[in-house]
Order: C-alpha cells, then structure tokens, then sequence
C-alpha cells in the first residue's frame, strides 16, 4: 500500500488500514490507519474510520472547489488587465514582449526560474520564436533552434514541437509530461509540462502561445481556458500592430516618391 516500503518498515507499522476518500464522487486521495502492532479491526472501529475519512473528503473537495473558484477570480481579473495592457501598443516588438511576459505571470509561473513562455508566428516556412519571457531565454532558445529560430520537423529529426501540433491541429496542446510526448522539442534541460495555444484569425492560425515549466501537472484545463482568452486578444493585438506596420512602410513609400 506505501510507495515507500521501507515507510513500513522505519515506523514499525504491523497493522493498516486504507480507506479512500472520495468527493462528489471523485477520488481525492487515501487516508491510512497505522499501528504498530497485530490487531484485528472490529465492525465498529472500521465504522468509525470510514465515517472519519468521509467528513475528511468532503473537508478537502470543500477547499479544493474554494482553491479553484479563487484561482479563476484571479485568472479573470489577470485577462481583464492582460487585455489592457497587450492592446496598449502599437508596435510589434513591444507587443509581442508584452504577450509573453503576460502568458508566463497568467500561467502561474512565477517563481519558477526555468519556466518559460514563448510567442511563435508562422509562415510558409513554419512557426519561428520572435518573443520570450523572460527576455534572456530568447537567445538561449535560438541557439538551439538555429535555422533563424524555425522549429521544422527536418531540423529535430522528424519532430514537430508541441507548438507544430498546435499549428497543424488548430487546437490547445496541454501536455502533462513532456518527457512522454514523441513530438516534444527541447529547448532547455529540467522542462516536465507544456501547454501551447494558437493564435487564431477568423479559421487561419497565424501563431502559437506556449508556456513551459519544470515541474508535472503545473498547468490545468483552467490555465488553458485562461491561455486561450488570452491568445484570442493577443491574436488582434498582433494583427493591428502588423497592419500599422505596413502603413508605416506605405507612408514612407509615398513619402520618398513625393520628395522625388
């Protein structure tokens, strides 16, 4: 029943009792009864821990459900100042930092120093990385990708990344171990967990959101509904700022041919 046999061999442990708990239904964990000498568990004894182990359950899917709620509130409040502040420019270098550095504090990566959240815009070529947070992972990442930061399956021996498959399938990738996905791509050592989005316009995909992170199960089917929100309002973010782009290049063009 332990992990660590050795557990039950260190506390002496001769007698045990498993009871799981379970919340609404839903397994929440075990809760062992130990002693450390032979004895037989009356009805009444087994009664009474399983009616302990009951309360215990819905005490934790109380907390949990209050943990999640409180976890969206935030979410919720993090997109509503996220739109903010990724719609606040015009430039594309600067919004495409301020993407990443809003998909890396939106998933909960703070304090995780190997963490990592990247911006890929595609081409014809492929998804190639332009923005990272933190900003000095970027050129780390590029030495590993070479080949002007395109991540093509010719290049990492027939892999396409997590963030190919999110191009070639329209939809979010969350993927709980990195370490047992056949289209993973490593950029640095330690990553366990990725969760990439496209970016959409109307049915094109014109980029991906990916975040990284050294540690299992880090990410949760709410980080990706809040990922998501978020890739929507960066998706517009990024195709205004392309467009005032180009009208910058038009003005300079008619410009030039006015001087001339």
């Amino acid at each position: 029943l332990f992990k660590d046999r050795n557990f039950a061999i260190r506390e002496q442990i001769q007698t045990c009792v498993a009871i799981p708990l379970r919340a609404q239904g839903q397994p929440t964990g075990v809760m062992f009864v130990n002693y450390r000498m032979p004895r037989r568990i009356s009805s009444d004894e087994q009664a009474t821990i399983g009616l302990f182990a009951y309360q215990a359950a819905v005490a934790i899917g109380n907390a949990q459900l209050h943990d999640r709620v409180t976890r969206r509130a935030r979410a919720l409040q993090a997109i509503h100042e996220t739109g903010m502040v990724v719609t606040g420019s015009l430039e594309l270098n600067e919004v495409l930092h301020r993407i990443a550095e809003q998909a890396w504090h939106l998933a909960g990566c703070s304090g995780d120093e190997i963490a990592f959240a990247s911006i890929w815009l595609t081409d014809n070529t492929g998804p190639r990385l332009v923005a990272a947070y933190r900003p000095e992972m970027l050129n780390a990442a590029m030495e590993v990708l070479g080949n002007d930061g395109y991540l093509t399956p010719q290049t990492f021996d027939g892999r396409m990344g997590v963030v190919g498959r999110a191009v070639q399938s329209k939809e979010p990738q969350l993927v709980p171990d990195v370490d047992k996905d056949k289209d993973f791509v490593r950029l640095f050592p330690g990553i366990r967990q990725q969760l990439a989005v496209p970016l959409k316009i109307g049915d094109g995909i014109i980029g991906v959101i990916s975040v990284e992170h050294p540690r299992c199960n880090a990410f949760e089917k709410g980080d990706q509904d809040s990922l998501g929100t978020l890739a929507a309002q960066a998706a517009v973010a990024i195709q205004n700022a392309r467009r005032f782009e180009d009208l910058k290049e038009i003005k300079g063009y008619v410009g030039s041919r006015t001087a001339l």
